[in-house]
C-alpha cells in the first residue's frame, strides 16, 4: 500500500510525525485529542494509509500538535479550510493555540481571549 502514496501523502507522513515529536505528544494522546485510534497515527506517520479529509480535519483541531495548513496534502487543503472556518473556537482551543505558538492570547483587535467569549444565555 505504501507504494500508492504519492510524494505529498509522504511529506505529511514526515510532518505529522515531526510535529507530533515536537509537542511532546505520544501517539496515544494524539488519538484520544483527534478522536482517532492510535493505529491510525501509526499507519499516517509510516506511510502506510493515506490522509483522508475527516482523519486530516481531527488532526488539525488539535491545536498544541501544530499542524499548519501547508503541511497537508495540497488535495485536500481547500476542504480542510473550508471545514476549519465554519468550526467555531472555543476558550480553551484558543488559548491552547496562542500558548503553542509563544503568543499572547488575543486576538487581532488587542483584546484578551476572555473578552472574545460571548455571555452565557440565561
Amino acid at each position: 500500500m505504501q507504494s500508492d502514496l504519492i510524494d505529498d501523502d509522504r511529506r505529511f507522513a514526515k510532518r505529522l510525525l515531526a510535529c507530533r515529536t515536537i509537542s511532546g505528544l505520544s501517539r496515544q494522546k494524539l488519538a484520544d485529542a483527534a478522536k482517532l485510534s492510535a493505529a491510525t497515527i501509526k499507519f499516517l506517520e509510516n506511510g502506510r494509509m493515506r490522509p483522508t479529509v475527516r482523519t486530516v480535519f481531527r488532526l488539525m483541531t488539535v491545536p498544541s500538535l501544530g499542524l499548519l495548513i501547508d503541511d497537508i496534502p495540497v488535495a485536500l487543503r481547500e476542504t480542510i479550510q473550508s471545514l476549519l472556518a465554519q468550526r467555531p473556537v472555543t476558550l480553551p482551543e484558543y488559548r491552547a493555540s496562542c500558548s503553542s505558538r509563544g503568543a499572547p492570547c488575543s486576538d487581532t483587535t488587542g483584546r484578551h481571549a476572555s473578552e472574545n467569549v460571548p455571555p452565557a444565555r440565561a
